[in-house]
Formats: structure tokens, sequence, C-alpha cells
């Protein structure tokens, strides 16, 4: 969203410098005392409507501020407990925990859940037991056969989540069961997952187009 408001900054700017700079190449080309009166005060004109702008990007900004902070606590506050009775087995690629995976943790355990670990390469030996939910981040899924894998899961009653952040592309193409959560990485993403879990939901939820709902 932020990334959103900068980028309508930069435009109004592109705009004023543009119009600033083909308003001064005429006044070069064509030099005459009314039309530089003119451009005066068109000039005045677009600064006074790009200060009027600036300000209400300000406000829009601020706006935007207190709407996630609103978002934040909700989250915050159906947190706690929410996943007291889960068991969550986290897929990591190789061992490594990056970032998204320290924000997955950091909610899950806030959440009350029991956090295990396997890793890819162990994926094809998992036997899936009553309570747990397999997470798998979708970055991992590299070919078809962790696909199956997580197939096989499904088809012996487990239950498997798959998740991704804002700037990566899900694997709707070769999952389409389960859990999906899209947007991770933002509060709405993390609300969506810590319902689904919560409520063993199956769907596709989170931020985006093709997502079922925001929230299951």
């Amino acid at each position: 969203m932020n990334l959103g408001f900068r980028y309508h900054l930069a435009s109004l700017l592109a705009v004023l410098f543009s119009l600033v700079l083909g308003i001064l190449i005429g006044g070069a080309l064509f030099q005459d005392s009314a039309l530089v009166e003119e451009q005066g005060l068109l000039i005045a004109d677009m600064e006074e409507r790009f200060l009027a702008a600036q300000v209400k990007l300000n406000s829009l900004k601020q706006e935007l501020a207190q709407r996630e902070e609103a978002w934040l606590q909700l989250r915050d506050a159906i947190l706690p407990g929410r996943l007291a009775d889960k068991t969550v087995v986290m897929v990591t690629d190789g061992g490594q925990r990056d970032e998204q995976v320290h924000i997955l943790e950091k909610l899950l355990g806030e959440g009350g859940a029991e956090l295990k670990y396997i890793t890819s390469s162990e994926l094809a030996d998992y036997e899936p037991k009553e309570g747990e939910s397999l997470l798998f981040r979708a970055g991992a899924l590299r070919d078809a056969k962790q696909t199956e894998a997580l197939e096989r899961i499904k088809e012996k009653g487990g239950r498997v989540a798959i998740v991704w952040g804002t700037e990566e592309t899900p694997p709707l193409d070769s999952i389409s069961w389960g859990l999906r959560v899209g947007g991770v990485d933002t509060v709405w993403g993390q609300i969506a997952l810590l319902l689904g879990l919560a409520s063993n939901r199956d769907g596709h939820f989170g931020p985006g187009e093709s997502a079922e709902g925001l929230f299951p």
C-alpha cells in the first residue's frame, strides 16, 4: 500500500516537472510578454494544485497507517490461545529459517500451537498424525515429487496448509486443495492463516483477486 502512495507521489512530480519543462521550452521559443505572464500564472496554478495533492496524499497515508494499526490490534486480540489445541508441522527448506519462517513461527507460537519441523527432503516419508497440520511454503514447491508427497499426505487424511508472501507466485495450478493462504507477510494474510488453521478450513484465502475471500 505504501508503495502505491510513493508511486502516486512520483507520478505527480513527473507530471509537474513535464509541464514546467514544456512551458519553459515554449517560452524560449516564443519570446512574448503575454505568453510569459500566462506561463507564470499556469506555473503558479500547477504549484498550488501539486501542494493540495500533496496535503491530500499525506492525509491518506495517515489514514492508512491508522487502519493498519487497527488490523494489527485485531490480530493481536484474536491471537492468544487460538491454536492451543493444534500441532503445526513446518516444512523448512533444508533447515533454513528466513524472515518469513520467523514471522510464521512468532504468529503460530503466540497463537499457542505446538510447533514441529521437518525438512523438504523428509516430506516423502512424513506420516500425518491426527490433529496435525502440515505447513508448506509455496516457494519451496519446486518439483512434481513434492506435489505428489503433499497429495499422498492428503489422501491419508493429513491436513495441509500452503502459504506464500505477496511477492511470490502461488502454486494454484498444481495445488487446488487444502488450506491455501496468500500474503502471509501481511496482517490480513496472517489473520486468514490463523482462522483457517483454527477452524480446519480448506480453500484459498488472504489478499488477492483469486482468493475466495479475505478470511475463512
